[in-house]
């Protein structure tokens, strides 16, 4: 049994020692290390492995290319990235806490490719680093910003069109779609949460922990990404652990290895998240589960799923630790959905695993293409 320390490597190298290093690792990397030593208990080999695979993705060459967009619109610090196409617009929205690019995660592996290749015009939101004007910004400001963006491109294509939204994503671009309905001529959710405490007890007792935050947040005006990212590290501590531990193996040219390193990037590349929404999400969704409840109100509506009357598609995957998928599933009844699909997938595999074209980007784009 190795000595769980051998695993520490650039962790752990003096100033003049130090090999550069492209990330800092983890974020935050403090918790991590303590939830994975926690995790493995008495398996040190295991440990030492994880803290190997975090040193390798620290120090991976591999940088994720940059696609070939076009910016169609600026709205403050948010961008509408236009990867073209001449079939009907589709709006993509994904959540605030990572960045946009996971539908678009590196060639060969991105949705809105695949969406571009079968006949639409994806459309992608990038929400940006909140400025001066979005530090202050509630759901509703973010709900009536992709809206503007919605209305935007049906009055550039002379129709309304497709409204796509992610985790978090999802549960704006339906309440943009219950406001709006006109904006907008179908709706697909991906792993959107709705119901917070269906088989959510983790979800609300890490919130409630965290409730002391709220004063603080509101008095920076702003959330740390840390913040976001301690939340979710600590959902599955094991899952973190044996990750890292089976990528100390991956061939270090493979492109194995390339996806976990954008993926990576990706999960610990969020921006600060504006105060008074972060304060919404954790109050009003995780403690006290307005949406969930029918309690939800935006503008000063009240939000019921059933009031729409868009066309409806809906994924739910059957692994998600990020969104029960119970409380999804609830979601998908409640709006009556036409097309549900259920990939066996995580929260981020069901995006960019292996099997996500056959599951999800396949079937998500045939409903598209006949919704309307």
């Amino acid at each position: 049994m190795a000595p769980w320390h051998k695993g520490l490597s650039a962790l752990t190298l003096l100033p003049d020692q130090i090999r550069k290093v492209r990330n800092e690792g983890p974020v935050p990397l403090g918790l991590h290390l303590v939830l994975m030593s926690q995790g493995a208990g008495l398996e040190t080999d295991l440990l030492a492995g994880a803290l190997r695979g975090i040193d390798r993705w620290r120090t991976h060459p591999f940088t994720r290319p940059n696609s070939d967009t076009k910016v169609h619109r600026d709205v403050g610090s948010s961008r509408l990235l236009d990867y073209g196409g001449k079939g009907r617009p589709v709006l993509l929205v994904p959540s605030l806490v990572n960045p946009f690019y996971i539908l678009d995660l590196l060639p060969g592996n991105s949705l809105v490719a695949y969406l571009r290749e079968r006949g639409l015009r994806p459309f992608l939101v990038d929400w940006g680093v909140p400025g001066p004007v979005e530090q202050g910004f509630t759901l509703a400001d973010y709900i009536e910003r992709m809206t503007e963006l919605g209305r935007g491109l049906k009055a550039d294509f002379g129709a309304a069109p497709d409204l796509l939204g992610y985790c978090m994503g999802g549960t704006l671009a339906l309440a943009a779609a219950l406001l709006e309905p006109e904006t907008f001529s179908s709706l697909s959710l991906l792993a959107a949460p709705w119901d917070f405490h269906k088989d959510g007890d983790l979800h609300r007792a890490l919130a409630l922990a965290s409730l002391p935050l709220l004063p603080i947040i509101t008095a920076a005006g702003m959330a740390p990404p840390f913040f976001a990212q301690s939340f979710f590290a600590a959902l599955s501590p094991r899952a973190s652990l044996e990750k890292f531990a089976a990528f100390s193996e991956f061939a270090s040219d493979g492109e194995q290895a390339s996806l976990f390193v954008a993926l990576e990037d990706w999960v610990n590349g969020g921006a600060s998240l504006a105060g008074p929404m972060a304060v919404e999400v954790l109050r009003d969704w995780y403690c006290l589960n307005l949406p969930g409840q029918g309690l939800w109100s935006v503008a000063g509506k009240r939000l019921s799923p059933g009031d729409l009357n868009l066309p409806c598609f809906a994924a739910v995957p059957m692994a998600d630790r990020i969104v029960p998928p119970s409380g999804a599933l609830g979601l998908a009844g409640r709006l009556k959905v036409q097309k549900l699909v259920r990939p066996e997938a995580g929260h981020v595999g069901m995006i960019v695993g292996r099997q996500g074209k056959k599951t999800l980007w396949k079937p998500l784009a045939d409903w598209l293409l006949k919704s309307t």
